[in-house]
């Protein structure tokens, strides 16, 4: 039988992740790679990426009796099989595994369905194991759905280093003569508290999100709702800072911009309680923790505007190597097949 990790992402994304699970796992697996086209934008892009969460699943469902693991690196290529799985009431015979597993609730007309959905695909005996980047998500998840809590993997998210790929980018053009922190996003950010506290601060403040549109009056806080996936890297590179403002400190989120920041040597200031802060970060170590008020925002931007020696960013830059890396991702992976399944 054949072991697979189904991924939304291009297989060179997941090489160290799939060279580290292959040396440390008792089995081997195969990486399936299922990606929108990239080329897609808007509500295209959407739909055929919500089109794809329900027909890759199908396609391994259907032929099920080849495999033996299932890791959805896409949570929901795992989520919707399981779906299936108790939607026809077959037979348990896969090992199956959501990675980089969230769930928060819709808040629309909606949420009942979706948390129902939720349940179906969680709760009826064919998913095995979850994995989220927070222990204290895991035990609010684990009471809520009643999912035994010893199969949920507690571990911190991983990325690629991009750090020889984006260093050298230069400033962009409207920030040339500016010193600027950067705020980027789209889920469970805060950035009323931002706009709001961001008084008597001698910095700008960019706010990267194209789905937040609230009241903006101060000049120092400028608005973007074009720079994307490609173009964040020379905003993050040439940053003083990253904030990351958490609404709701119980769901996942803001990892891989965390991540993206601490590999590119950037002082990342993130709000607390949040997963973030339990996870990732020791405050004035590696990163800067702050409650969310303006006094503490104040403090923390202008600690790093006259640090002198940059320690805490370098700092970040070493964590990030020795603990929050794809490659150390497949090692938790392999660890938990070799033990428990």
């Amino acid at each position: 039988m054949e072991n697979v990790v189904l991924s939304d992402s291009r297989k060179d994304e997941l090489a160290g992740f799939m060279h580290e699970l292959n040396n440390h796992s008792s089995v081997r697996f195969v990486i399936k790679e299922h990606v929108a086209d990239l080329t897609l934008k808007g509500k295209t892009k959407e739909l055929k990426r919500y089109l794809m969460y329900f027909f890759v699943p199908l396609k391994y469902f259907i032929r099920r009796k080849k495999y033996g693991i299932i890791v959805g690196w896409q949570q929901f290529y795992a989520l919707i099989f399981c779906f299936y799985c108790s939607l026809f009431h077959t037979k348990k015979i896969n090992t199956v595994i959501a990675w980089n597993f969230t769930y928060k609730e819709r808040a629309t007309r909606f949420k009942k369905i979706y948390r129902l959905f939720m349940e179906r695909c969680v709760c009826t005996g064919y998913l095995d194991y979850i994995h989220v980047p927070s222990s204290a998500y895991a035990d609010k998840f684990s009471r809520e759905f009643k999912f035994p809590r010893e199969h949920i993997i507690v571990a911190p998210f991983g990325i690629v280093d991009c750090y020889n790929k984006y260093f050298q980018l230069k400033r962009p053009e409207e920030m040339r003569n500016k010193r600027y922190f950067l705020s980027i996003g789209r889920s469970n950010r805060d950035y009323d508290f931002l706009v709001h506290a961001w008084n008597d601060i001698d910095s700008y403040l960019v706010i990267a999100s194209d789905k937040y549109n609230g009241e903006n009056r101060n000049s120092k806080v400028i608005v973007k709702h074009d720079i994307t996936a490609d173009t964040q890297y020379e905003w993050i590179n040439n940053a003083e800072g990253l904030i990351i403002p958490i609404d709701d400190p119980n769901i996942c989120s803001g990892d891989t911009v965390l991540l993206t920041a601490m590999s590119l040597k950037k002082t990342v200031i993130i709000t607390k309680p949040s997963a973030l802060a339990d996870m990732y970060i020791h405050d004035s170590l590696n990163g800067l923790l702050i409650e969310k008020s303006e006094s503490d925002l104040k403090k923390a931007v202008e600690k790093v505007l006259n640090s002198e020696t940059n320690e805490i960013a370098t700092n970040a830059r070493r964590d990030f190597l020795n603990y929050f890396t794809r490659d150390k991702m497949g090692i938790v992976l392999a660890n938990l097949i070799n033990t428990t399944v």
